[in-house]
């Protein structure tokens, strides 16, 4: 704030995760000289979370109509601007998960004179680690250490400093119905799980590749989707394709991608290998930050203090987008987020103009 300003004012502030009035939107008429209606309340909610403002996703066209639909309530409440450079708007900027940059992304291997392509060759994995590392390349079997099941791909291997080459998954046991190696998948073939394993180890970054013995597994490299942005592993982890990484198998002097995943689930003992390469790892991957901005109004008080009430509530939302929590229908749907929050935000426009 720029200057002092009496006691008792009210900061209405209303936090994001040009003036015509749009169909839909309440009347003055709507809003009643008495203090607090349900319908005018009820008025802001409706238009907040109706489906022309698409859910108010940080980043989207909606919530810059709800920013400004705020604005003009504050305005008509009498508020003088509170925000950046006497606006209305306080800009900044939200994290989002994370994107991949192409320019930045390098999977560089030094004894190899071939460039291997982002999104063709190699992808990281939506929760990598973000970091530029390089450093000696290892076979690894599939990552796995497990004294249950008396299964150790690290055994006699040192990954200190290394970066991994593994199998996807586990290897196959006899019978489809076995706890570690069935056609369910056991928590030693998490992502998260090995990553995590290699990290404690020492490694610096993991190469995993899709067992090409292992029925119903896609060639296709794994989707670098935003809902799985949210977490990051602690080391960065990249998804291969067969072809690459048969190609550093065959420089290194190695067996193929079959024999190696035959002898491991067998469990005929570890394949785990130094490979005699180096490798120069940029996973391209950055924080995506959204712009977008709070409103911010301010009424002054009559007091001789320079105290401040602050109240707000935030107006964003979820936006178009499929149903959260594991839901099987991935079609994106309007989240009208009435009661998050356009009822908070409805109480704020209401409290300010009472």
């Amino acid at each position: 704030m720029k200057k002092p300003v009496p006691a008792f004012i009210a900061i209405f502030l209303l936090a994001s995760s040009c003036a015509p009035v749009f169909a839909g939107e309440p009347t003055s008429q709507a809003v009643a000289a008495s203090p607090f209606t349900a319908d005018a309340y009820l008025a802001h909610v409706k238009y907040l979370a109706g489906d022309e403002l698409g859910g108010r996703r940080p980043g989207d066209p909606g919530i810059e109509l709800a920013a400004e639909y705020i604005a003009r309530q504050f305005a008509a409440a009498g508020l003088q601007p509170a925000g950046d450079d006497d606006t209305w708007y306080q800009e900044f900027q939200v994290r989002r998960g994370k994107k991949i940059v192409d320019a930045e992304a390098l999977l560089e291997i030094k004894e190899m004179d071939r460039t291997w392509r982002v999104r063709a060759d190699w992808i990281p994995l939506p929760f990598s680690g973000m970091e530029e590392v390089e450093g000696p390349l290892a076979f690894a079997g599939y990552g796995i250490q497990s004294k249950d099941y008396e299964y150790d791909d690290f055994d006699n291997l040192d990954v200190e400093g290394k970066i991994l080459l593994i199998f996807r998954y586990e290897p196959l046991a006899d019978s489809p119905d076995a706890p570690f190696g069935g056609l369910t998948p056991s928590r030693h073939s998490l992502f998260s799980r090995k990553a995590r394993l290699a990290s404690r180890l020492g490694a610096k970054a993991l190469l995993i590749v899709n067992p090409p013995l292992r029925d119903g597994v896609s060639a296709e490299l794994y989707e670098f989707a935003e809902k799985y942005t949210r977490r990051t592993l602690p080391l960065p982890v990249v998804h291969v394709s067969p072809e690459l990484a048969e190609a550093l198998l065959e420089q290194a002097g190695q067996p193929n991608l079959e024999t190696l995943q035959t002898r491991l689930d067998a469990r005929k003992g570890p394949a785990s290998t130094d490979l005699n390469l180096t490798i120069h790892l940029k996973p391209g991957v950055q924080p995506n930050l959204v712009p977008t901005r709070n409103v911010l109004g301010l009424l002054e008080g009559t007091g001789d203090t320079t105290e401040t009430i602050v109240i707000g509530a935030h107006y964003d939302h979820l936006g178009c987008v499929p149903r959260q929590f594991r839901h099987k229908d991935q079609t994106p749907r309007i989240h009208n987020g009435a009661d998050d929050n356009a009822s908070g935000t409805a109480a704020v426009i209401e409290l300010a103009r009472v």
